[in-house]
């Protein structure tokens, strides 16, 4: 009995979070739930055909493939999970792996041409304090390495994110980081995408005050800006 115990519970296990249990034990299908289950199992980018599991979990294709779509709409699984047979397998691996490739390609040539941030600091710590109009204190100094170094930002955007923030009149490092973080999960590498990044959110905001009777200030709007940007809600 204790050796099952921990074949059972060990440390080799599947965790289940509780809320999932509290949306979907009583409600979903008890194959549905099964065939989730064995995909967390296995993991969800196993590259599993619905019918080689079907031979591992003992159910008609059919019903997996109904499992499939059913967690597929409730953004529980991804559509990469739903591969009917080992030609649609292979076909999809292709893809993948020629898109891996073309990625590591790209950004090896992006890399071999990127100088180190060494040969740029000096002319683009003075531009930052052209752009800014004040001297740089460490922590904005160890930002822009940072942009540059972590986030991949090249020259042109740094200078750009530096005018923005000027133009809010938000020079201070927190700022200037937040929106740089946000600008970084949003995969945001030119100074186009900035802009139509920051314009969307900007008319999103107009839009909100329109339907406000009250009167907000810039200081107050440049605070909404900030706390969306830290609570990672700007979505264009």
């Amino acid at each position: 009995m204790e050796e099952l115990y921990e074949s059972l519970y060990g440390s080799n296990v599947t965790i289940i979070s509780n809320e999932f249990l509290d949306k979907y034990l009583a409600d979903a299908d008890p194959i549905y739930i099964k065939v989730l289950l064995f995909y967390l199992w296995k993991g969800l980018k196993g590259g599993y055909t619905i019918s080689e599991v079907s031979d591992e979990i003992d159910l008609p294709e059919d019903k997996i493939e109904m499992a499939l779509k059913y967690w597929i709409r409730k953004k529980l699984m991804k559509k990469d999970c739903l591969i009917k047979d080992k030609a649609n397998k292979e076909s999809q691996k292709e893809k993948t792996t020629n898109l891996v490739d073309f990625q590591t390609k790209k950004n090896e040539l992006i890399n071999k041409n990127r100088k180190s941030y060494d040969e740029i600091e000096s002319d683009l710590l003075f531009q930052a304090e052209l752009l800014l109009g004040q001297t740089m204190s460490e922590r904005q100094q160890a930002l822009i390495a940072k942009c540059y170094n972590e986030y991949g930002f090249d020259e042109g955007l740094i200078q750009y994110l530096l005018e923005y923030c000027a133009k809010k009149d938000q020079r201070n490092a927190k700022y200037m980081s937040a929106v740089a973080e946000s600008w970084y999960e949003q995969k945001i590498k030119t100074i186009d995408d900035a802009k139509k990044f920051t314009e969307s959110f900007e008319q999103k905001a107009g839009s909100r005050l329109k339907k406000k009777t009250k009167v907000i200030s810039r200081e107050d709007y440049n605070k909404m800006f900030m706390n969306s940007v830290l609570k990672n809600k700007i979505n264009p």
